[in-house]
């Protein structure tokens, strides 16, 4: 019998370099993961002020519409007393009805901040935004519109006489 081994003598660095590469391979993965995290920090935060900014801009768009309503009800008690012209209350209800409009966009702005919250947090489904809302399955939807017209009960061997004598089709490799 014989025994035969081969034990590289000199390997040129080869090792070191491998274990060199690495550890350059994790500290980029660990790098990149402090990347995302920091990037992920830095959208809450900025979705959170702007919740906060948006729910100030309701507080005092809800206080211009209580302002405004007082001053309309002072302009057109005026008017019926003689004090106030007609165009004076048309201008104070033009003026309601414009921060009546601001207020409904301040609420309008203050949902949006709180989906941009909801998203950055990577919390935005159809369960937390509506959750009386049915779910959509597509599987039932299918159905639905393959049997709505025209089925018939043979349709299913028909379908497998056409896949079998129909030629191959080629499907594409995934990323081209």
């Amino acid at each position: 019998g014989s025994i035969t081994a081969r034990v590289p003598i000199f390997t040129g660095g080869l090792n070191a370099s491998a274990v060199r590469a690495a550890r350059e391979r994790e500290n980029a993965a660990r790098i990149a993961v402090e990347g995302a995290k920091r990037t992920v920090v830095q959208q809450v935060s900025s979705a959170w002020s702007t919740l906060l900014a948006a729910r100030a801009n309701l507080v005092s768009n809800e206080e211009q519409v209580r302002a405004t309503k007082i001053a309309f009800e002072g302009v057109r008690q005026e008017q019926q007393v003689g004090l106030r012209t007609t165009l004076d209350v048309l201008n104070a209800q033009q003026e309601l009805r414009a921060a009546e409009l601001a207020l409904v966009t301040a609420r309008r702005d203050e949902y949006v901040a709180s989906t941009g919250v909801l998203q950055a947090m990577g919390a935005l489904d159809i369960a937390k935004l509506a959750p009386d809302v049915p779910r959509y399955d597509p599987k039932t939807s299918y159905d639905k519109v393959n049997h709505a017209f025209g089925w018939v009960p043979w349709e299913p061997a028909v379908q497998a006489l056409d896949k079998i004598a129909s030629p191959a089709v080629a499907t594409p490799a995934p990323g081209k």
